[in-house]
């Protein structure tokens, strides 16, 4: 097996936060930063907190902001991800599968949520 790596960015916090145009600012900075490597990398791992408050528009959001890279992106959700919604129909129409695994040469990525919704909803 050849020699790559992956990159892994986290917490982007998007959307009504505490600074929004600072975190969409970050995310694109990371972006492009990770375009810019050469030998770039052969995966991204987006590891939760992607937005604040998990609801459909701001993983809608997201998702038009990581719109356009040629990196191959791959997303784990966390509380925050998935908080605004009832359900996480959300996520997977808009970001993708909750349980995935990624084959990179001889390396199997496995990613899953394990979120479980306590009886007030978070």
């Amino acid at each position: 097996m050849g020699n790559f790596y992956f990159a892994q960015i986290t917490d982007l916090h998007l959307g009504k936060g505490l600074n929004p145009k600072e975190a969409a600012h970050n995310l694109r900075w990371a972006l492009k930063e990770l375009m810019s490597f050469n030998p770039r990398p052969k995966l991204v791992l987006v590891t939760g907190d992607l937005v604040c408050g998990g609801t459909a528009a701001e993983l809608l959001e997201y998702r038009n902001l990581t719109k356009g890279y040629a990196l191959p992106l791959y997303h784990l959700p966390a509380n925050h991800d998935l908080w605004g919604e009832p359900d996480a129909q959300a996520w997977k129409k808009i970001i993708g599968p909750l349980w995935q695994s990624v084959d990179v040469g001889e390396l199997r990525f496995l990613l899953w949520n394990d979120i479980q919704r306590i009886s007030n909803g978070k």
